[in-house]
């Protein structure tokens, strides 16, 4: 807006700040002034409107009635070009602008009129080019709102949903009595939001209507704070059945027991009550049956509890893998000595003597685990000594872990030995600048744990110091010109108590850290740097992974419920930790995986990062699935077309998505206003969260386009994931 207002100024001779910029309301004499702080807004969330804008240095009401007839000329494009050519015929070549965005081409027609007494004001008419490409539009963010984003872009690319919306259809099927909907609210707004999508006018749309209505019905995503994409996944499917279901009046339904009955009788049963309360485009398309078995675990009773239950999407597992890459920087005993990078792959069940124990191995001059420190590094400075009984699962993949060689004794029987932790600094002329590798080093003192600082200086400058011309046993008096060493009780502690007199003793029996102070940091960087190495190498760096098809296996498995998770075992009369295990029975045209990456405890939360492989074709669910009838008609084939994707850790992560737009048959990633072409292989990362798998037996319905006058016309579309 800023530019725009800038370039209309130069146009007309006058200073920017002197203007106002307003927008004229169509078919109403009221005109919206913009803020200042709107200026700054690009040009696809202001200029959306579908009317005028005025720009002037006076006050517009005052001057409406001589634009009144500019204004009403202005209403309808003037664009006489094709898509390519953005030219009006109509306007005058100097007081034409065109600007162009990211995905939207925007004309600018400029009018000047004088209105008396010197003053004048300029009538701006903006058109936005439609981009032509319906499905690809971004949706704002309003403020911690790309989990919203996300889960929206994945349902309006499931063809069939979006096709039922845009063509209206499902204004046949609102059921605004249902107490368990919203009065066909949500389904309204979500099929304002979709024609708009598929209408393909804009690059971006706000989506803030959609916004307060899910908010008023769900309080829990009111507001603006972060959420789960996969939660409001589930609130929508959920709220939108309500809202469509076909089903008026809900009987009562009793199930009966399975009597020894079998499966077949059983699942048909189950299905057709479920379908006696719910019918609707949610249920046609996403609802899917499950398998429950529970087993009581007392071996005289044995009593096992078999239901069939409907699902709308499946919650997979992700299998805990065992082995965990953990890179590390080997710093030596002394200066001299290259600082070596190492990767090794370890049991993340075992602690941190286990990673001690591997650098033996890589170097075998080290013959004891007590001759290693292995510490966290943050910001130059040594943060934490991890103890040998610390299991190897608490070093992030963030964290920066350096092992450090030491003295594991005094090479002089009436010595002893401190370790120390030291670090590099200079003054930048205002404050102390840390920079460099932290060291943890052994110094040989007294029996008393006292040190000459002549003697501090000595064995300092062999760990530090190299490449020099001093001897191998320096005088301190060659080394004190070179740096000064200083002590502090804490990692942001300011620098204290220079020690610069050699013959002065010091106690170092207490944490205190040191710290190398150098004169410059070029002069730190000659002559303090250790040299260095690396061994690791791009194919120990390989991401770890697993398969779909071992999540779901996973999914298959038998478990045992937990204490506070007791089932009710009706032969026994009592509540039992009872054995329960899922299968696939029916499954549905539209698959939504949901990967549980996101681990709560009472005491602990995590994110799961492995990157999971599926099959953007040709997921087989045949060996899950258990009707062998269902199975032999309808092959459970599916294709992938839209994923959910969260990037970053629980704290600060953010939601964008993939998916495959049927009309052009192209994939795009959405992240928030942004839509740009993809390549299918960037689909998966170790991101993905929320999968979309349309089977492939279902017949592809093409999503419809709208035109201008809110007509719609269906063209024909060939899916191909490959």
């Amino acid at each position: 807006v800023k530019d725009l207002i800038h370039r209309v100024a130069q146009l007309n001779w006058t200073a920017p700040h002197n203007c106002h910029l307003q927008i004229l309301v169509p078919g109403s004499q009221e005109w919206k002034l913009l803020s200042k702080n709107q200026y700054q807004m690009t040009l696809d969330d202001v200029a959306i409107v579908e009317g005028t804008l005025l720009f002037g240095s006076t006050d517009p009401q005052a001057n409406y009635e001589e634009l009144k007839g500019q204004v009403s000329s202005l209403n309808s494009p003037m664009s006489t070009g094709t898509d390519d050519d953005v030219s009006m015929e109509d306007s005058d070549d100097d007081n034409r602008i065109s600007l162009a965005s990211s995905n939207s081409i925007y004309n600018y027609n400029s009018y000047l009129s004088n209105s008396g007494g010197g003053s004048s004001s300029s009538m701006i008419s903006i058109y936005a080019k439609p981009n032509n490409e319906p499905g690809v539009v971004g949706l704002q963010n309003l403020g911690n709102t790309c989990f919203m984003n996300s889960a929206l872009q994945c349902l309006s690319n499931t063809t069939e949903l979006t096709e039922y919306f845009v063509t209206d259809s499902y204004q046949n099927e609102i059921n605004r009595s249902n107490p368990l909907g919203t009065g066909g609210r949500l389904a309204d707004e979500y099929g304002k939001l979709m024609r708009k999508i598929w209408k393909g006018n804009f690059s971006s749309i706000s989506p803030s209507e959609f916004k307060w209505a899910v908010g008023r019905h769900a309080p829990q995503f009111e507001g603006y704070r972060q959420h789960d994409a996969q939660e409001l996944l589930a609130y929508l499917l959920d709220g939108l059945h309500e809202d469509l279901n076909r089903v008026r009046n809900k009987p009562y339904i009793s199930l009966k027991d399975s009597n020894g009955r079998s499966d077949e009788e059983l699942a048909i049963e189950a299905w057709e009550a479920h379908l006696l309360r719910n019918k609707s485009v949610i249920v046609d398309l996403f609802h899917g049956q499950l398998k429950s078995t529970v087993t009581c675990p007392d071996n005289e009773c044995g009593h096992v509890s078999i239901t069939f239950d409907p699902f709308v999407y499946l919650s997979l597992p992700l299998p805990e893998l065992c082995d965990r890459n953990i890179t590390f920087t080997y710093v030596g005993l002394t200066g001299n000595e290259k600082s070596i990078r190492y990767q090794v792959s370890l049991d993340k069940r075992e602690s941190i003597l286990k990673l001690k124990t591997a650098l033996m191995a890589l170097q075998p001059n080290i013959k004891s685990p007590k001759e290693l420190v292995v510490a966290d590094v943050y910001h130059c400075h040594i943060f934490t000594i991890r103890k040998d009984d610390q299991p190897l699962d608490d070093i992030k993949i963030s964290d920066t872990t350096v092992i450090y060689q030491i003295l594991a004794s005094s090479p002089e029987p009436d010595k002893e030995i401190v370790n120390k932790c030291v670090s590099h600094h200079v003054f930048n002329g205002y404050s102390w600048d840390t920079l460099g590798q932290p060291r943890v080093i052994s110094l040989v003192v007294s029996k008393n744990y006292e040190i000459t600082i002549a003697q501090l200086y000595q064995q300092l400058a062999k760990l530090f110091y190299f490449g020099g011309n001093l001897s191998q046993n320096p005088k301190h008096t060659d080394i004190m010109g070179l740096f000064t060493v200083s002590r502090t009780s804490g990692m942001n502690s300011s620098i204290r108590e220079k020690l610069t007199n050699p013959d002065d003793k010091i106690n170092m029996s207490n944490d205190d850290k040191l710290n190398i102070i150098w004169d410059r940091k070029d002069t730190f960087f000659n002559r303090g740097v250790d040299p260095f190495e690396d061994k690791t190498t791009r194919e120990e760096r390989k991401e770890t992974q697993i398969s779909l098809y071992e999540c779901l296996k996973q999914f298959h498995q038998k478990e045992q419920l937990s204490k506070t998770d007791e089932w009710y075992c009706s032969k026994c009369k009592a509540f039992k930790q009872a054995t329960k295990k899922f299968d696939i029975w029916k499954s549905p045209n539209i698959l939504v995986i949901h990967l549980k990456r996101f681990q709560y405890t009472r005491s602990h939360r995590n994110k799961i990062n492995t990157f999971v492989d599926a099959p953007l074709s040709d997921l087989d669910l045949t060996p899950f699935q258990l009707c062998e009838q269902e199975k032999f008609s309808k092959p459970p084939v599916y294709d992938l077309f839209a994923v959910s994707v969260h990037s970053g850790d629980l704290g600060g992560g953010h939601y964008t998505a993939y998916a495959l737009n049927s009309i052009k048959n192209q994939w795009y990633h959405f992240n928030d206003s942004s839509v740009s072409p993809c390549d299918p292989k960037r689909v998966l990362n170790s991101g993905a969260y929320v999968l979309f798998y349309k089977r492939r037996d279902v017949t592809t319905t093409a999503i419809s386009k709208i035109d201008s006058n809110n007509t719609t016309t269906t063209t024909t579309t060939t899916t191909n994931n490959s």
